[in-house]
């Protein structure tokens, strides 16, 4: 008797997906008329979505990433979700509405928006979101510690200059003017080419499709290749999802023997005095105990 197979279809699956997360998200809208209740709403409704298929290794988590700037340790603007590493990192900072991370921990965001706006201005605007996203790719420099010599207990300071975090964005509606999908992926090559220095990882769009930018590597890439877009209204869910997967696995990791360096950023903890033993111990007792120990 044949056995018979059973075929998986990640397509159809991430469609029935896309399709719940998209009722419960109209039940939100429509059941929650504050706007701040409703922003928070559709904030754990993405992060139910992420969490839902992102490793543990990763963190979710909503506030502020310090870094390193010209005038000493600055904070980027408030972020709506941070992925952060959740193995080696951790925050400097955890308060009940929100958290702010070292750099150094973070490997991407999310902005979570009720309807994404092809305005020029305002904070849903895709122009807005990508003005944003070209501030916090200036956030490169980034310090660990390092094992130094043969000795374990020996360590220095390392900076390295990293890539930028991952930037992603979850927009439960698009408004007219970037629907269908195509729309939306031709408006973001062109307000990418205006910004310039941003980089839009992926966009869900609600049920309107997906974007995303083209990977480029300023060194051997054309400048006509550097903002380039693609699109798809089919399976969005599915196109976010695989997107977020292969850029947050290929996001650089530090080495073995390198650590977070957090005292970089903790110039308040105090000092400690340093102490040795008095000299008025017995020579007599020493030399009993070295003989004991050796």
């Amino acid at each position: 008797m044949a056995v018979k197979k059973t075929v998986l279809s990640l397509a159809a699956l991430a469609t029935i997906e896309g399709d719940l997360l998209d009722a419960r998200l109209r039940a939100a809208r429509s059941s929650i008329s504050h706007a701040g209740e409703k922003g928070r709403a559709l904030e754990h409704e993405a992060r139910s979505l992420l969490r839902s298929f992102l490793p543990a290794e990763y963190g979710l988590s909503t506030g502020f990433v310090a870094f390193h700037g010209a005038d000493g340790i600055e904070v980027s603007k408030q972020l709506d979700i941070i992925i952060f590493d959740a193995i080696r990192g951790g925050p400097l900072v955890s308060l009940q509405s929100c958290e702010i991370f070292p750099l150094e921990s973070v490997f991407g965001y999310v902005e979570v928006k009720a309807q994404l706006s092809p305005r020029v201005r305002g904070n849903s605007s895709l122009a807005q979101i990508l003005r944003d996203n070209a501030v916090i790719r200036q956030m490169t420099k980034r310090y660990f510690r390092v094992a130094s010599g043969n000795s374990p207990a020996e360590f220095e300071t390392r900076e390295v200059n990293f890539i930028p975090v991952r930037a992603y964005v979850m927009a439960f509606e698009t408004a007219a003017g970037l629907k269908p999908a195509h729309r939306l992926g031709q408006q973001l090559a062109n307000t990418a080419r205006r910004v310039r220095n941003a980089h839009i990882h992926g966009i869900y769009a609600g049920q309107s499709g997906f974007a995303a930018m083209r990977a480029v590597n300023p060194k051997k890439d054309p400048p006509k290749e550097w903002h380039h877009a693609f699109a798809t209204d089919k399976d969005p869910v599915l196109a976010f999802k695989a997107g977020m997967l292969r850029g947050l696995s290929s996001f650089p990791r530090v080495g073995l023997n390198m650590t977070l360096a957090y005292e970089a950023y903790m110039d308040a903890v105090p000092s400690l005095k340093k102490y040795a033993p008095e000299s008025a111990i017995d020579d007599e007792v020493l030399n009993s105990l070295a003989s004991i120990i050796g």
